[in-house]
């Protein structure tokens, strides 16, 4: 294998990741059936065969991108269970600031138009949930931690897709005491 192709090289590491955010970003700005291999190049700063000599279509790079910008924050020891759930608030609500949550709606309409991007984006957005739903359990054993992660998320992606009016980080620990109890 030739070594600007190795996994390891770290300018093969800045081409995916530039790739990766030129992916999101075109896809914020003209929708999942809009999108190019030639838009997603040109807005990398690289050339179209480079994009496919490590992808063999858009959906790939999507996913790709997807999995690349998908992480968690690590629990922190000696981090409680309840404070685990205002890290993953926290993390959420960061996440969909700004254009964030244009690419959540964004990923909303791809999904609708791509069964196997919907696919890929349900399950990740089921890990996701799960790891919270459990943080929830351990926090809060005398609620339904479904419901209550729910409650959770639900309003913090409902303030800031629904309404436009995100939530701040500092609004987190609100949040939780409010559905959780204090």
């Amino acid at each position: 294998m030739d070594v600007a192709q190795r996994d390891d090289d770290p300018r093969v590491i800045e081409t995916r990741r530039r790739v990766h955010e030129a992916a999101l970003a075109e896809l914020v700005d003209v929708g999942y059936g809009g999108l190019t291999v030639d838009a997603i190049a040109s807005r990398a700063g690289t050339a179209r065969s480079t994009v496919y000599r490590h992808w063999s279509s858009v959906r790939d790079v999507v996913v790709s991108a997807l999995e690349a910008r998908s992480t968690q924050p690590p629990p922190q020891p000696p981090e409680s269970p309840r404070d685990r759930v205002v890290t993953l608030i926290t993390h959420l609500i960061t996440a969909l600031a700004g254009p964030g949550g244009s690419l959540a709606i964004a990923l909303a309409g791809a999904a609708e138009a791509d069964s196997e991007l919907a696919r890929i984006h349900h399950a990740d957005s089921a890990r996701r949930f799960e790891a919270l739903v459990h943080a929830v359990a351990e926090a809060a054993p005398n609620r339904d931690p479904r419901f209550a992660a729910s409650a959770l998320a639900g309003a913090v992606t409902y303030q800031r897709l629904v309404l436009g009016e995100p939530l701040e980080p500092a609004d987190a620990q609100s949040l939780v005491d409010t559905v959780l109890g204090a």
